[in-house]
């Protein structure tokens, strides 16, 4: 069912799909670039699993509005979290609630349990989180856009991805370069505060105080599985790291993407099953 948010002025698109005697709602933020639509068959099977998926187009993403790959601060971000945990407890009240956040998804949500009071979450999903990328942006490049960002310039320019690097199921990769929803445009101001949000992660791992499941592919070429790895240890005994062998950045959209996202669908339910225990 879709449904708009108003944000910042701007207004933002959602989807939900919700199945009767649900047993939770999942709130999805998606990854750079990408939109909400792309969830559909994960969405059909949490479905499967009476598990209610609540999705946000973020700011300068998909259907909503904003200038593309640009946001007004990595809080904005946080916010729309917060929004999108309003719509899904009005919508489908009383039920436990998850989060996902998939690639910068990944790193909002991290970010967002770490500094949040969010003793009321059942936990969240986070799977091949932009805490660093596999191959850093160069030294120099970086400088500059820190400086122009402290001069009030904040640059546009095309993001440096591979569509194969996506999935082994190189079909994905075509799909989402044909995609008109799919941008490849990237601020300064979101390269320099999503990648400060993800050493900040790093940082503050320790605090965390609810059950993660943090999955990524060791092939992935995209984002930095290693770091997923030591975010995952320094989260302590509430966090799980689950390695996907020979899987490229999206894992929900892999080869074995049925098998990958009934696991994800299955963990939500452990924890359900743990908590009512």
């Amino acid at each position: 069912m879709p449904f708009s948010i108003q944000h910042h002025q701007l207004t933002l698109h959602g989807t939900s799909w919700t199945v009767e005697n649900a047993k939770a709602n999942i709130c999805l933020i998606h990854g750079f670039g990408e939109h909400i639509g792309r969830y559909q068959h994960v969405a059909e099977i949490f479905n499967k699993h009476h598990l209610n998926l609540f999705a946000l187009d973020l700011i300068g993403h998909g259907q909503s509005e904003g200038k593309r790959g640009d946001i007004p601060s990595f809080q904005a971000f946080l916010e729309e979290v917060d929004l999108l945990r309003k719509k899904a407890a009005e919508d489908q009240p009383g039920l436990p609630t998850f989060l996902y956040g998939h690639s910068m998804g990944g790193c909002i949500v991290s970010k967002y349990v770490l500094s949040k009071d969010v003793a009321d979450l059942s936990g969240a999903l986070i799977t091949s989180p932009w805490l660093r990328l596999a191959t850093p942006a160069p030294k120099i490049k970086a400088a500059a856009g820190k400086f122009l960002l402290k001069i009030g310039v904040n640059i546009t320019e095309k993001a440096d991805l591979d569509p194969d690097d996506l999935s082994r199921d190189l079909s994905v990769g075509k799909d989402y370069i044909s995609d008109p929803l799919v941008h490849d445009k990237i601020s300064a101001r979101t390269f320099v505060e999503t990648s400060a949000t993800g050493e900040w992660v790093l940082e503050h791992a320790t605090q965390n105080k609810i059950p993660l499941l943090i999955a990524h592919g060791d092939a992935d070429q995209i984002t930095d599985y290693s770091a997923s790895k030591t975010f995952a240890k320094k989260a302590g005994q509430l966090a799980a790291f689950h390695p996907w062998e020979g899987a490229r950045h999206e894992t929900q959209n892999e080869t074995n993407k049925k098998e990958v996202i009934e696991f994800y669908a299955n963990w939500f339910l452990k924890q359900l099953k743990a908590a009512a225990g």
